[in-house]
C-alpha cells in the first residue's frame, strides 16, 4: 500500500483543494476522514466534474459529492483476497480500515498488477 496521507480530506474541505490533491498524488481518489480518523466517504475527479455539471462551484465542500458509502476493506486482509474483490467490483482504490472503520491504507489495483 502506498502512502495515503496527502489525500485525506475533511467533508469540508472545498472541492478546489481535493481536486488538487488527486490531481498531485496521481491516485485517482480522494479519502474523507472524521476528525477521529474514520472513514467517512472517498471522492474521484469524477464525483467533482459531476458536481460542477449540477451547478456546484469549485468553493462547495465535498461533501456535496462524496461517496458516503465507499466500499474498504479490512487493512490485513490476504492480498488474492483484496486484489479478487476490488476486481469483482470493477475498483481501482480501495481503502483499508481497522475494526473501527479508521483508515489505516490504501489498496491500489494497479499495485497487485505490478511486477514483483
Amino acid at each position: 500500500m502506498k502512502d495515503w496521507r496527502n489525500i485525506v480530506v475533511s467533508a469540508e474541505t472545498p472541492l478546489s483543494e481535493t481536486l488538487l490533491r488527486i490531481d498531485r498524488e496521481a491516485l485517482q481518489i480522494a479519502v474523507v476522514l472524521d476528525p477521529n480518523g474514520r472513514l467517512q466517504g472517498t471522492i474521484t475527479d469524477g464525483d467533482i466534474r459531476r458536481g460542477l455539471l449540477r451547478g456546484l462551484t469549485l468553493s462547495s465542500p465535498i461533501s456535496e459529492v462524496m461517496n458516503p458509502n465507499p466500499i474498504s476493506l479490512p487493512v490485513n486482509v490476504p492480498r488474492g483476497h483484496a486484489f479478487r474483490f476490488m476486481r469483482e467490483r470493477n475498483v481501482r482504490q480501495c481503502p483499508a480500515v481497522d475494526s473501527a472503520g479508521i483508515l489505516q491504507g490504501l489498496y491500489l489495483l494497479d499495485d497487485f498488477l505490478a511486477p514483483r
